[in-house]
């Protein structure tokens, strides 16, 4: 990956073998592309949330509603917040997948509906 505009993108061997260019690359698993945009790492923590969140309905949806908000909390939340510091969605199309899995979250609680978790 080249990161900036005046890059002179040099080709890169390790041990005779060039190293292939990316575009995005994940790193303690943030995903970042070459202009530093959190827009990848908003959609795979997305797809993550809804994952588990598929899981939750799928298997525990005879459980009260706190017990769905705590499932929620500590199995979907984690996922959407993982080092929010590093990555911080600025961009309102990232928050909206972000909210989307929140959403999602509170229409599965009937009496959390309207509200984000």
């Amino acid at each position: 990956m080249h990161i900036g505009s005046s890059n002179h993108k040099f080709t890169y061997n390790l041990n005779g073998v060039e190293l292939q260019e990316v575009s995005v690359e994940r790193d303690l698993g943030i995903y970042i592309d070459s202009s530093l945009q959190p827009s990848k790492h908003c959609l795979e923590a997305a797809k993550r949330g809804n994952r588990v969140l598929g899981m939750i309905k799928r298997n525990f949806s005879f459980l009260k509603e706190d017990i769905v908000v705590r499932l929620y909390k500590q199995l979907v939340r984690p996922h959407l917040e993982y080092a929010v510091q590093a990555w911080n969605p600025y961009f309102a199309k990232d928050k909206e997948v972000l909210e989307k899995v929140q959403r999602r979250a509170t229409r599965m609680i009937s009496s959390l509906e309207g509200s984000l978790l």
